[in-house]
């Protein structure tokens, strides 16, 4: 790995970014994601775009935070090999699946590169990304709604910015998601099947609730998980960081 002039660094051909000008605000990582649902109108029905958008939001997500996880620990470990080392990180991406690698595929070829990088991230981390990624619902080789061109665009979309945590903090990749979840269930009404609580609502029942350090929790209708990060936020407000740590959230058969 190669540093350059730039304050760039090289991973497997790939220039990364190690230290962004500035992190991204909110209200332009929304607009990034309203921006990519936009690219997908056409062939796919407004109740799918959810899944597209999240399969590649949390494609490069994973994807750059990987790299970026690698780039420090080689720099702080000084041995590329080991810090590629499975047992260095949280979750691992296959050298071959990494977005950069993905992304330049050629235009015959990128759904199904799509879909086999995802698929292989699922089966490289499994249990941890089961279903988040790959689904059957998301299908980035089906042409008759996702025709190559437009499928083209969208990926140089998404490849124009990074969404490693040096540009992106948890935090606000949480609310951006969040922002994502309500704006397709308003849009997409009941065909969708889904009903999104507003996170005033999940705030108030959690105060009303009142959880306590080393309490489980569960929600059998917990979507993405709204009143369950506001209980966990509760406990952090009065127990303090630490105790927040100690919560045990559950929703249908995944405890986290």
């Amino acid at each position: 790995m190669a540093t350059t002039a730039a304050g760039l660094k090289r991973l497997n051909g790939d220039t990364v970014k190690t230290r962004p000008q500035r992190r991204l605000t909110q209200a332009e990582l929304d607009a990034f994601l309203e921006r990519a649902a936009d690219l997908l109108r056409g062939g796919i029905d407004h109740s799918e775009f959810r899944g597209y958008v999240f399969a590649l939001l949390f494609y490069k997500r994973i994807s750059d935070v990987y790299v970026e996880n690698v780039v420090a620990l080689e720099k702080e470990l000084g041995d590329p090999e080991l810090a590629r080392d499975p047992r260095m990180h949280d979750f691992v991406v296959p050298d071959d699946c990494v977005w950069d690698t993905v992304a330049r595929t050629t235009e015959l070829k990128l759904g199904t590169a799509l879909n086999d990088a995802m698929r292989a991230i699922e089966r490289a981390n499994e249990p941890k990304f089961d279903g988040i990624l790959a689904n059957s619902t998301v299908d980035f080789n089906a042409q008759d709604r996702l025709p190559r061109s437009k499928l083209v665009t969208i990926i140089n979309h998404f490849g124009s910015l990074p969404l490693d945590r040096a540009s992106v903090h948890d935090d606000l990749f949480g609310n951006a998601y969040e922002y994502l979840i309500r704006n397709f269930a308003s849009k997409a009404g009941k065909s969708s099947g889904e009903f999104y609580t507003p996170r005033e609502v999940a705030y108030l029942m959690a105060e009303i609730v009142e959880p306590q350090p080393q309490q489980h929790i569960c929600d059998w209708a917990a979507g993405s998980g709204g009143l369950l990060l506001q209980c966990r936020n509760y406990v952090e407000r009065h127990f303090g960081k630490k105790e927040a740590e100690r919560v045990f959230a559950e929703w249908s058969r995944i405890t986290a």
